[in-house]
């Protein structure tokens, strides 16, 4: 070895050393009858939970040398250390028995998980439909030549080189189905919400950046000072680039205020990210990364991190084999583990001259270091590592053969074959993860109405749940009764419906409130994916899993993230899904039917504001008068008052938009026929049911067109000042025409 990679290594290890420091403080801190005992939280950073999913893709996170290849023990040793933080029977600490959690998130890293889980389930989901119909051909030739001659290598390796990516999807040992297998495994207890943190009556001092103005002038102070500091930090940092810079500092600067609020306890942050180390190494609270940062490579210095894999009367614990390396670095004391002086030893690393470097000495510690990673590989921790994509060949085999036997070999039963071996799997992981995006406090959008469900009689009792969803969703906030209480719904309806079909869809309304509507039209077809299997497998469940209400929800989410005419239309391919899955013999639905005009009012939104298309007034006054026509629709009284409230807002608010629209056209004149005044009456009263949060959009069109028609000029101008005040302070959505119909709004105000 040469003396410069000989302090290399010294300087690596050195490294590895100051990183298991903090966790040796918190150990030292954890012990009851010490002076300066304190209870430590571990949070977890977004790139530690996809270390966990994806070991095997981020290698960097375990790599002590920096030696940049793969080998079979640093793939084991990403697998054994992901599993040891998440899956680990062992306390990260023996003070933590009495935590409910084993890890918080902070907010808005939940955001990013949710995404993660998103594009996770779109990757798999969207796989097989967007393959060249031609492979399924190939296939077809493949496991005819098979048949023939019997030659199962043969039709291995054909199926490696022409699918390369459906045998990646068959592979239960790595890829997409592994990081989903890997994600179900967690339990329950694995990590919650920082603000919805309960410990008996003990929670953490949260910012509400909403309502308190102190909290959001502290969260804001101190993100302006970790934005440069990251900024810069990223220019040089391998993987920062792909990181979100302000979520991080809103993150930090959470992490700061929750810990200044505190006594005798504190959070540290568990992450990987080299650049937010390294910005924490220039913050002004020089102490902030020793106090509040841990790195994953921490954890392997815990007492049984190694111990499964000691055997030949030999033992290897990561501080012993450091002390070998630093024997003056370490405190002897048991009592007081930790370092010495963490300047100190940076310092007497960089000052050790070259001449006094031992190469062997250097060379046979870092062979030990390798050997004992060859252990965990020889004990084979991560099955199938060595042929893994050969076992997602035969899977693959095996599933043709099958169905080629049974004479249901066909593309679209190798599709719901490979939906099927997932679906389990999927839904058992959406049922358990939710939790982390389910509460959360981030609007993408400003709230609309919310999405009425309608459950048949057989589920009577999930409303129970799903009115206990909707009231914490729209902002309540909740407490461990809430908490508890959920969680025993949550488990009820799971037992209620094996399928999880009602818990997913209720989840996805639960998305919807807050405007997520990625997740909520994941969930939708999800669940529309389980009743298409309930319905294969039981024809006889016809009556209560058709997929009714997910289509719905999937229609409207669709509908609500539309950003142009095509996206649309796949909204009307949900909504004529929804309207087949009817039960049998029943009405139809007046949702859809409000639905459907919903759409169209939307296309106009589009060719109006964002093409500048001339509309044709005819085909627009029949859509106005067909709106008009529902809003009197008799059907609508006898509705359930929840879904009586969410027809007619929706109904009256697009009614409306259209016809402050003809009017800055001048085409107001035209309609005469629509009695314009009894409808924005009926919409008024309409709205004295939903409160101004629940959908401002609403209230906004009614007060311009209360602005614009009211009979009394006393309440047309209270309401212009209102309708004013809140344009001014409006935030468009990210839909392409809302900035011009704002400006339209002000226009007709003016």
């Amino acid at each position: 070895m040469e003396k410069v990679n000989a302090r290399k290594t010294i300087r690596n290890a050195a490294s590895l050393l100051l990183k298991c420091a903090g966790f040796m403080d918190d150990i030292n801190a954890d012990i009851e009858n010490n002076t300066l005992h304190c209870d430590t939280y571990y949070a977890v950073d977004t790139d530690v939970l996809y270390f966990y999913l994806e070991p095997d893709k981020n290698l960097e996170v375990v790599d002590v040398f920096e030696e940049r290849f793969v080998s079979a023990g640093l793939d084991s040793l990403a697998f054994l250390l992901g599993d040891f933080l998440f899956n680990s029977s062992e306390l990260l600490l023996q003070g933590h028995t009495k935590h409910t959690f084993r890890f918080l998130i902070i907010p808005p890293h939940d955001e990013e998980i949710l995404n993660k889980l998103v594009r996770l389930y779109n990757w798999i989901s969207d796989g097989a439909d967007k393959m060249d119909p031609k492979c399924f051909e190939d296939l077809s030739k493949e496991l005819t030549n098979y048949v023939e001659n019997k030659n199962e290598n043969e039709l291995i390796d054909a199926l490696q080189i022409r699918v390369p990516d459906l045998v990646q999807l068959f592979n239960p040992y790595r890829g997409p189905r592994d990081t989903l297998r890997r994600f179900a495994k967690l339990p329950k207890t694995t990590y919650c919400r920082l603000d919805n943190y309960h410990e008996n009556d003990f929670r953490f001092p949260f910012p509400d950046v909403n309502n308190n103005e102190s909290d959001r002038a502290y969260i804001k102070n101190i993100m302006d000072k970790w934005i440069p500091l990251l900024v810069e930090s990223v220019k040089g940092s391998t993987g920062g680039r792909s990181r979100n810079i302000m979520h991080d500092a809103e993150v930090l600067a959470t992490l700061e205020y929750v810990n200044s609020s505190l006594a005798d306890k504190k959070i540290a942050l568990i992450t990987a990210s080299k650049y937010i180390h390294k910005a924490a190494e220039k913050y002004e609270n020089r102490n902030f990364a020793s106090m509040y940062l841990r790195h994953p490579q921490a954890f392997m210095a815990h007492s049984d991190f190694f111990l499964p894999f000691d055997f030949e009367d030999t033992s290897f614990t990561l501080i012993d084999w450091l002390n070998l390396f630093f024997p003056t670095g370490l405190r002897s004391s048991i009592s007081e583990q930790g370092i010495v002086n963490r300047e100190d030893l940076a310092k007497s690393v960089e000052d050790i001259k070259d001449d006094v470097i031992d190469p062997p000495r250097i060379k046979k510690l870092h062979e030990s270091w390798n050997t004992q990673l060859d252990k965990i590989a020889l004990i084979n921790y991560v099955p199938g590592l060595d042929n893994a994509k050969e076992r997602g060949s035969t899977r693959l085999a095996k599933t043709m053969q099958k169905l080629r036997d049974t004479g249901k070999w066909s593309p679209k039963e190798l599709r719901q074959t490979i939906f099927g071996e997932i679906l389990d799997i999927v839904s058992s992981l959406y049922s358990s993860t939710v939790w982390v995006g389910l509460w959360s406090t981030i609007n993408i959008e400003q709230t609309k109405s919310i999405p009425a469900l309608k459950f048949d009689d057989k589920f009577q009792e999930i409303h129970q749940y799903c009115d206990l969803v909707i009231k914490l969703q729209k902002g309540h906030r909740t407490n461990k009764e809430d908490m508890d209480t959920l969680r025993s719904f949550s488990e009820k309806v799971e037992t209620i419906d094996k399928t999880l079909y009602h818990a997913h869809i209720i989840h996805a309304l639960a998305f919807a409130i807050k405007g997520h509507w990625s997740a909520t039209k994941t969930l939708a077809k999800i669940a529309i994916q389980i009743s298409d299997v309930a319905l294969r497998k039981d024809s006889s469940n016809t009556q209560y899993i058709r997929g009714r209400e997910a289509s719905y929800l999937a229609c409207i989410a669709t509908r609500r993230s539309a950003k142009n005419q095509s996206e649309l239309q796949e909204a009307t391919i949900y909504l004529e899904e929804a309207k087949n899955r009817e039960n049998e013999g029943w009405p139809q639905d007046i949702r859809f039917a409000a639905e459907e005009m919903l759409l169209k009012a939307k296309e106009y939104y589009f060719d109006h504001f964002c093409t500048s298309q001339k509309l044709d007034f005819d085909e627009y006054s029949k859509t106005i008068n067909k709106l008009y026509l529902l809003s009197v629709e008799p059907k609508i009284e006898n509705e359930p008052q929840s879904v009586k409230i969410w027809i007619l807002t929706q109904i009256f608010s697009h009614l409306f938009t259209l016809l402050l629209i003809a009017y800055d056209l001048q085409w107001i004149e035209q309609l005469r026929r629509i009695n314009i005044k009894n409808r924005l009456s009926k919409f008024q009263n309409v709205l004295k049911d939903v409160p101004v949060p629940d959908d401002p959009y609403a209230h906004l069109i009614c007060d311009v067109s209360t602005a614009v028609w009211d009979d009394n000029k006393k309440i047309r101008d209270s309401k212009r000042k209102i309708a004013v005040s809140t344009l001014n302070t409006w935030k468009a959505t990210y839909m392409p025409y809302d900035d011009n119909r704002l400006i339209m709004l002000k226009r007709i105000l003016n």
